[in-house]
């Protein structure tokens, strides 16, 4: 199987919070654990799209993470589904 590259660009913590805070475009929320939950959103950069993840700190004295990453460029793409089910004929 051949091994797809992916383009990747490197955000510094600071830049994470700011990119997620004013260039948000999508977000998926991860399960809620004792503190905080795992957030990857999706951010528009330069004219392209990619991933990233933080902390979404769950009380009033837990505060949002941010880390540097290397984060990997995304495009949307869109899939139909087929259903199959049984119907009384």
């Amino acid at each position: 199987m051949e091994k797809k590259q992916v383009n990747k660009k490197h955000f510094t913590a600071n830049q994470v919070k700011e990119l997620v805070w004013e260039n948000e475009v999508e977000r998926t929320e991860g399960e809620n654990r004792r503190w905080s939950r795992t957030i990857t959103s999706i951010i528009k950069f330069g004219g392209k799209y990619y991933s990233v993840y933080w902390e979404q700190g769950l009380t009033e004295m837990q505060e949002n993470e941010y880390e540097d990453q290397n984060a990997p460029e995304v495009k949307q793409v869109e899939e139909t589904i087929t259903v199959k089910k049984w119907i009384a004929v």
